[in-house]
């Protein structure tokens, strides 16, 4: 990710500096109308990709640019939950390699990871 990308938790997108993504939606946001102040907090950003996914148990890509296919995924798996899911809905990342760090990988329309086949199949 470049100098001016904007990490989100849960999500991660190069934009220009003053863009945000928000974060995933939470049980947080399920609030009734006067508890929203209690979302106040809410969206939490991250300027780097290992702090957006700091207990994550997925992490879900959604587009094929290339920034998705170089990040360190070894560090960002360190900081996520166990079981750590990478989900690759466009198939542009080596799932060969994702599964030898750790990642259970889901990647649409391929067979499922082994993990998947031997508990969910």
């Amino acid at each position: 990710m470049g100098a001016g990308d904007v990490v989100g938790r849960g999500w991660a997108c190069p934009l220009p500096p003053h863009a945000a993504v928000l974060s995933s939606l939470s049980p947080e946001l399920a609030v009734a109308d006067e508890d929203a102040a209690a979302c106040v907090a809410f969206p939490q950003v991250a300027t780097k990709v290992e702090e957006a996914v700091e207990g994550a148990h997925a992490i879900c890509i959604c587009t094929e640019w290339d920034a998705f296919k170089t990040l360190d995924y070894e560090a960002i798996f360190k900081g996520m939950n166990k079981p750590a899911f990478v989900f690759d809905g466009r198939n542009i990342l080596d799932h060969d390699a994702l599964r030898k760090i750790g990642f259970i990988v889901y990647a649409l329309g391929k067979p499922l990871d082994p993990f998947l086949q031997k508990n969910y199949a």
